[in-house]
């Protein structure tokens, strides 16, 4: 995205009190354009890193062992073992 090099900045506290006011639509497309910026600036557009573990695919199925460890006992099977350890 090219920037027009005589633009003044937009104060982000008036950009913050507009934000409520924009429809999804626009609020969709707003995002958008602060993302491709992001990338912009980082100059690598896959650096989010919103799968740490890698064991989701794109969809967010989670395409891991099915296996949870903690503490070096591994739980097999359905279920969160966490919260509903019976």
């Amino acid at each position: 995205m090219a920037t027009n090099p005589n633009a003044t900045a937009l104060p982000l506290a008036l950009l913050a009190q507009a934000i409520p006011m924009l429809s999804r639509h626009e609020l969709e497309n707003l995002t958008e354009r602060l993302i491709d910026r992001l990338d912009d600036m980082t100059r690598d557009t896959d650096l989010e890193d919103d799968d740490p573990s890698g064991q989701c695919d794109e969809d967010g199925a989670n395409c891991g062992s099915g296996n949870f460890v903690m503490h070096g006992t591994c739980y097999n099977g359905p279920g969160c073992h966490i919260s509903d350890p019976n």
